[in-house]
């Protein structure tokens, strides 16, 4: 490899760090953040409580991914160094060696016998035996690295440097790469010399009636929820929480387990988030992520249905107070005055509130002035803001 390729390699991989360094935080802050917020709204939570923890949990969600993806470099970086520190140099070519010239000897005359002429033959010299070079060859994203001893390839799968679907070759295979879950971790030789299956024959799946439960566990809790509601029940908004979350993790690690005795690798920590351990699971299974778009689909549809607020801008996320001309204190203020029904007998139903103006305002509370627009007549009316133990009271007074 010439230093223009390596360069543009590198290039490559410095451009793929810093999209995974810039993508995966903002991902994974944004599904912890979604994820907790409709978990709690589902199971009748109100948002503004421990909203700071929810915050703090997905800010360290976010740390934790741009944390991996840091490692991820690091470990790739240094094994590439190990790698090439470890290509064996080429055996030194054996000495060449020059017999030593004999001369022939002449026996002296004998009466009886004739002149006799003997020789003595070259001796032979044996040759110092070649030097035995293991090279091998393993792919790592999309780049051909070695060659390396098998002792090398050994300890980076040890460590996890690389995994068993790695692509590895020496002269002994012939033409064909194989994957290193195909050879002899110990021994690097062939476990299966049989040809690879045609790509039409899929591999084995493990059952996937576990995996449906999990892609659509959030309708399925949104109908328990509702069926419980209309057949009377009042379940503890913590009970039902703690339940919830026990079934889906129950769930997700009897699925896990299923999946690597299929002899997939996939790591058990990914069950404590259904989307990270769908999309774990697909990759481990290699197969499309039409479970976790099933189920970010069904998690949208249930999000909107229970707080409509996050789609239109009117739901408070419990940060500072609400702003005067802000649509979250005119949807409250309008939905609480059309549930006073002396104010109703005077000004009839609040159709709009065409302006809306602050007048005061503290660390705690802040005092706005709106202009209603009843179906009757239009009036002003004072609406005073306080945050209380994270929770937002809204006083109005019409004048």
């Amino acid at each position: 490899m010439n230093k223009q390729q390596s360069a543009a390699i590198d290039y490559r991989e410095t451009g793929a760090f810093v999209w995974a360094l810039v993508t995966y935080p903002i991902i994974w802050f944004l599904l912890v953040l979604l994820s907790i917020s409709f978990t709690a709204k589902l199971l009748g939570y109100a948002l503004e409580k421990g909203n700071r923890f929810v915050l703090f949990v997905s800010v360290g969600a976010a740390v934790l991914a741009a944390l991996y993806v840091i490692l991820k470099r690091v470990e790739f970086h240094f094994a590439r160094r190990e790698a090439v520190l470890a290509t064996p140099a080429a055996p030194p070519e054996a000495p060449t060696v020059t017999a030593p010239e004999v001369t022939p000897v002449t026996m002296p005359e004998a009466p009886v016998a004739g002149k006799v002429e003997a020789s003595v033959e070259p001796s032979s010299v044996m040759a110092p035996p070649e030097l035995p070079r293991s090279e091998w060859f393993y792919v790592v994203r999309g780049e051909k690295i070695g060659p390396v001893s098998w002792n090398v390839i050994r300890d980076l799968r040890q460590r996890r440097s690389i995994e068993p679907d790695t692509l590895v070759w020496s002269e002994r295979l012939g033409k064909e790469w194989k994957p290193l879950s195909a050879l002899d971790l110990q021994t690097s030789e062939v476990l299966d010399s049989s040809p690879p299956l045609p790509p039409d024959v899929k591999k084995p799946y493990p059952a996937s009636v576990l995996v449906w439960l999990i892609t659509l566990s959030p309708i399925l809790i949104y109908v328990a929820n509702r069926m419980l509601e209309n057949a009377g029940y009042n379940v503890d908004p913590k009970s039902n929480f703690i339940i919830a979350t026990f079934a889906i993790f129950v769930l997700c690690g009897i699925d896990a387990g299923l999946v690597r005795k299929s002899g997939r690798d996939l790591a058990v920590g990914w069950v404590v988030l259904v989307p990270g351990y769908l999309i774990a699971r697909a990759r481990a299974l290699s197969e499309p992520m039409y479970h976790f778009a099933i189920w970010t689909a069904a998690f949208v549809g249930c999000l909107y249905l229970t707080s409509p607020g996050l789609f239109d801008g009117t739901l408070y996320w419990g940060t500072g107070l609400p702003e005067c001309n802000g649509k979250y204190l005119k949807t409250q203020v309008t939905r609480l005055m059309n549930e006073n029904a002396q104010l109703i007998s005077f000004y009839g139903n609040v159709i709009d509130i065409s302006s809306a103006v602050e007048t005061g305002k503290t660390e705690t509370s802040r005092k706005c002035m709106l202009s209603v627009v009843g179906s009757n007549a239009t009036f002003s009316a004072e609406v005073t803001l306080e945050n209380k133990d994270d929770k937002i009271l809204i006083l109005y007074q019409p004048l």
